[in-house]
């Protein structure tokens, strides 16, 4: 009879590596602004709690990491990615990495939850003191701590949507906030910003008359204007001479079209900006380009993979086929526009929700951005507080100026800028994203989309395919051709929410009682 231990070198042996549990741990600590430093959050307090935790629980710190400025829109931190690279190299085994609170340490949503699970990998495991979950390495755990990291870039995506807002509204004043162009200086005076042309842009304004008067080629001006000290490309004179910020227009695609009247210094009339792009318009070759091809629906939004160039759509006369292309010499990336289409709907496949799933997404939607919205109002709460003071400021300034402490000018002059101060955090108040009625809506709305996105993006015409394409993925997506699939660049914070969701609720729905209800959702990010 042969013995069934002569089989022993036949048998599969488990690939999984088992978790080395220690008390060795380190420590993360991070403020992004000065003034968030001066708060409750500030890098003492939060060395304390996690130090106090550490000591409660019988573990050893190893390391202290961050104890900087450091934003967590980005993964891009040096004290950040300092303490990944020791964790790998060191010698002693670290099995948790502690912070206050998990928006401490990244507020980049699904990158977040690639990060732990990488890290989880390592069989390193992160521990907020402030949100105590369940085991970071379990199903559960992992859902709950994505919730968090959900909540910290929807937290993010709201403070951007306010700076837009106050962006916007300088942009309409006719003030120009971003960097200025090729030509102008920023400058202070009397406690006033104001854009001027410096010694580049009196040079710029030559070439101006020379492109409309002298009607000389760009070479020509180039060359011209190197002799005078002034080095610019082809390609850049080109913007140049077509941007109107420099006869004192101002566009910008937060203006949705609008063209308004800047309050910076002209470089050129307006006359001589048209006439010299009078001469360009004659010098262009004479085709036409309709961007909205029904046929290219994902032109202006899928890149090359190689380059990160935007890929091009053309036509095949002769055979009536579409292609995408990249321009970019040595890519190589061109594609069959249909069989694009098709893996691109394999794409939108994977975020497809299973219609079983509405009951309870909605009810966890519900809670999740009731919470948020609570969170908001107390938020509300201390901008009021700030608006009283402000008035309380003006009231102070009326009785000065009765009494005669201070003449009419500086009355007018802090007037003006108490009630500037005002008029701006009111806005604030007005510009709420999410309101408590229509929320139902907006649940049902993005439930709706994720139940049948793959049919509403193969059914709908141009607009409606660019409208999806970038809810989905803001920021586009890209096309490697030789693996012959796409690569996200950042996924809708909704989106990649209900997907979390989905998952944990497939992982655990053979459970007697329901998964979602013993979830800490009520409990939100601390700031």
């Amino acid at each position: 009879m042969i013995d069934n231990q002569l089989f022993d070198q036949f048998t599969k042996k488990n690939m999984t590596t088992s978790r080395i549990v220690t008390n060795n741990v380190v420590i993360y600590t991070r403020v992004s602004t000065k003034e968030q430093a001066d708060n409750n959050l500030s890098l003492q307090t939060q060395l304390k709690v996690c130090d106090q935790y550490a000591q409660k629980m019988g573990l050893n710190v190893v390391g202290y990491f961050g104890g900087t400025f450091e934003s967590a829109k980005s993964d891009e931190r040096k004290e950040f990615n300092r303490m990944f690279s020791e964790i790998k190299k060191s010698k002693v085994k670290v099995s948790q990495i502690i912070v206050y609170c998990h928006d401490r340490f990244s507020r980049t949503g699904p990158n977040s939850i690639y990060i732990t699970s990488q890290l989880d990998k390592e069989g390193v495991i992160l521990k907020a003191v402030t949100q105590l979950i369940d085991d970071p390495s379990s199903p559960g755990g992992k859902l709950q701590q994505s919730i968090y990291f959900m909540f910290s870039e929807y937290d993010n995506q709201l403070r951007r949507q306010r700076i837009i807002l106050g962006m916007r509204e300088r942009l309409l004043e006719g003030d120009w906030v971003m960097k200025p162009p090729l030509g102008y200086t920023r400058i202070y005076e009397d406690n006033k910003k104001s854009v001027v042309v410096n010694e580049k842009g009196k040079l710029l304004r030559k070439a101006f008359y020379w492109k409309a008067k002298e009607h000389l080629s760009s070479e020509e001006i180039i060359k011209r204007l190197d002799k005078l000290g002034l080095k610019v490309s082809n390609k850049y004179l080109s913007l140049i001479f077509r941007n109107p910020f420099y006869c004192g227009l101002i566009t910008h695609g937060l203006l949705d079209g609008q063209i308004i009247e800047g309050n910076h210094e002209k470089l050129v009339s307006k006359e001589i900006f048209l006439e010299t792009n009078d001469v360009l318009k004659s010098k262009r070759q004479s085709f036409t380009l309709n961007p909205l091809n029904e046929a290219l629906p994902l032109k202006h939004f899928l890149k090359c993979d190689n380059c990160g160039d935007y890929l091009r759509g053309y036509i095949v006369k002769k055979k009536g086929i579409h292609y995408y292309k990249c321009n970019n010499k040595g890519c190589n990336c061109n594609k069959n526009a249909q069989q694009l289409h098709e893996v691109f709907k394999c794409v939108l496949s994977h975020f497809v929700i299973d219609e079983a799933f509405v009951p309870a997404l909605e009810e966890m939607l519900q809670d999740t951005f009731g919470q948020m919205n609570k969170e908001k109002a107390e938020e509300d709460e201390l901008v009021i507080g700030n608006i009283q003071e402000i008035e309380k400021r003006i009231e102070r300034l009326e009785e000065r100026y009765m009494d005669e402490e201070i003449d009419k000018a500086l009355y007018d002059k802090y007037l003006k800028k108490h009630m500037d101060e005002k008029q701006k955090i009111e806005k604030l108040l007005e510009n709420e994203p999410l309101k408590k009625s229509n929320l139902t809506k907006y649940i049902n709305k993005y439930l709706d989309i994720a139940c049948n996105l793959t049919t509403l993006w193969t059914n709908g015409n141009y607009e409606m395919k660019q409208k999806l394409q970038f809810m989905l993925f803001p920021e586009g997506i890209l096309y490697n051709k030789k693996k012959d699939n796409f690569r996200t660049l950042r996924l809708n914070a909704v989106f990649a929410l209900l997907g979390t969701f989905t998952a944990a609720y497939e992982d655990e729905k053979n459970r007697e009682e329901s998964f979602f209800d013993n979830l800490p959702i009520s409990v939100v990010p601390t700031r």
